[in-house]
């Protein structure tokens, strides 16, 4: 049984631990002001706990942790099933809103209808306009103003639908959003070229700073 989940685990904690690493590595960087001083609180005093790099590692490691993530290859099958998961409910949203798109449009012919209906001498447009939305009613199987209140009704379910179904489309965009950038700082991680990054933009940064401040002399 060992044989069998040994390497689960293993990859596991390689991931976890690659990010704890990296972290702490950062936050040394942060605390020596060896790497480009990105607040997360744009108003607050700049420190490490308020540094944007170490605030993001530790959100991402935060996520690793909690989804229990067991390996890079396990991120990779779950943002393959985001996508596809996001497509799929991105189709049922869109199909909904046609379908209410059309409700809406009944909804809107019945009223010209009653308008017209009540109005007494029609001119020949208006007419032909009655004509068209008694045909269109009867068509749909709306004989009624008790058929009318029951569209509204289903109208109305079906808008609360779709405001639930976009929530959980949002949801599922952060969440392939969320695992996607975790995906690109471990790649990151894994070649070594996280921390090195992270101060050659500060030397770079400095140079600027010193060019400019020798331009003022």
């Amino acid at each position: 049984m060992g044989a069998g989940t040994t390497p689960d685990l293993n990859k596991q904690s390689k991931l976890s631990e690659a990010y704890a690493a990296i972290l702490h590595d950062v936050r040394i960087l942060a605390d020596q002001r060896k790497k480009v001083p990105r607040k997360r609180i744009v108003t607050a005093a700049y420190s490490v706990e308020n540094d944007l790099d170490v605030y993001r590692l530790s959100a991402q490691l935060s996520v690793i942790n909690k989804d229990n993530i067991r390996s890079i290859g396990d991120l990779e099958g779950r943002i393959t099933k985001l996508r596809i998961e996001y497509e799929k409910q991105r189709q049922e949203i869109n199909e909904q809103i046609e379908e209410y798109n059309q409700m809406v449009s009944l909804l809107e012919q019945a009223q010209l209808f009653k308008e017209l209906f009540a109005k007494g001498k029609l001119s020949d447009a208006e007419q032909l306009q009655l004509t068209v939305c008694r045909q269109t009613l009867e068509q749909n199987d709306i004989h009624s103003p008790a058929d009318v209140d029951s569209l509204h009704e289903k109208a109305r379910h079906l808008g609360t639908k779709i405001s639930a179904l976009k929530d959980n489309l949002e949801g599922c965009r952060n969440r392939y959003d969320v695992y996607s950038d975790i995906f690109k700082t471990y790649g990151e991680i894994s070649q070594g070229d996280y921390i090195s990054n992270l101060v050659e933009e500060e030397k770079q940064r400095r140079k600027q700073a010193d060019k400019k401040h020798k331009k003022k002399l």
